[in-house]
């Protein structure tokens, strides 16, 4: 991975945050404040839909994980509110990070659905509030090298590298129009695959991610002459088509998805939950897969 232009969006608390500026804010806290300690305990479910390649301990720590996620979304809510009174403006990645730090797992239970296709972890976590402590973290963290720091943000973040492209799995359904408007708002694009690499890559993504969609949608769609390009205009020379794609059945099948085994399959662009038992088919079963050109392209939605 390259790390060279990596720093002007994501740390920007790297070069204002330094601790003779926390040491000026603290002095304008009260001392009760500082001292108080707040072990707070927090709740969430972490799921995951098993795919034929997991096991059941794969599956068990990628819904942990989600879980950890979902609690670490609820702490940052305080570290962000710390941050502000301390007039820091914390990057919101670094406030994840430092939120999923402060995680201590108190208690967790597992449960697999009767047919085994999810995985469902229940975890309790406690967490420490109090403001020197957080600063003991956030130190911890800043102690990292640069590489380290960015990767672990990007995994929080559910972001991926490849040959220096990003890529990130949504699992919010919706039709391909809605969500190419959503890989521009967060500066990037619907995903293009133009080599049997980068297909490997986006398929592995799938699978980390955790198959949670039964497909996805991509930047492939017809143009006027019939021909297939991608959104970016990439020459379209490599395919994935699963076996008889594209076969245009319903007649207006001018977009690629792709499945959460990685194959290629035609879809129209609202997809096809208005067709009686193709529930496979159905919106609230699709996904999206956004590509960045560079990291500094990532942002984040409002």
């Amino acid at each position: 991975m390259k790390f060279k232009k990596f720093f002007s969006a994501f740390f920007l608390a790297y070069a204002i945050f330094n601790f003779s500026n926390i040491t000026s804010a603290e002095e304008n806290i009260s001392s009760e404040e500082v001292t108080k300690t707040e072990v707070q305990e927090y709740s969430a479910t972490g799921e995951y839909r098993i795919g034929d390649d997991d096991t059941r301990s794969s599956a068990k720590l990628k819904a942990l994980n989600d879980a950890k996620r979902k609690i670490a979304e609820q702490i940052g809510v305080y570290v962000e509110s710390y941050s502000e009174m301390n007039n820091f403006h914390l990057d919101k990645d670094f406030v994840r990070t430092v939120a999923t730090a402060m995680i201590k797992i108190k208690s967790e239970e597992t449960k697999f659905s009767e047919n085994g296709t999810l995985c469902e972890v229940f975890i309790v976590a406690t967490a420490d509030t109090n403001i020197k402590n957080i600063d003991a973290v956030i130190k911890e963290y800043q102690e990292k090298t640069p590489q380290e720091q960015v990767i672990k943000a990007l995994e929080l973040a559910g972001i991926y590298e490849w040959n220096g492209h990003y890529y990130k799995v949504f699992n919010e359904g919706m039709n391909w129009y809605s969500a190419n408007k959503s890989c521009k708002e967060v500066g990037g694009h619907l995903v293009s695959i133009t080599s049997r690499e980068e297909q490997a890559a986006v398929q592995s993504i799938i699978l980390y991610s955790g198959k949670k969609q039964n497909f996805y949608w991509t930047g492939g769609y017809i143009i006027e002459n019939g021909k297939w390009q991608w959104i970016t205009r990439e020459e379209f020379s490599y395919t994935n088509w699963a076996k008889g794609e594209p076969n245009n059945d319903l007649g207006n099948e001018f977009i690629l998805s792709i499945y959460n085994s990685g194959e290629w399959n035609d879809c129209p662009a609202d997809g096809i939950n208005h067709i009686p038992d193709m529930d496979f088919f159905k919106l609230e079963n699709a996904g999206f897969i956004c590509e960045w050109e560079n990291f500094n392209d990532i942002k984040t939605k409002n």
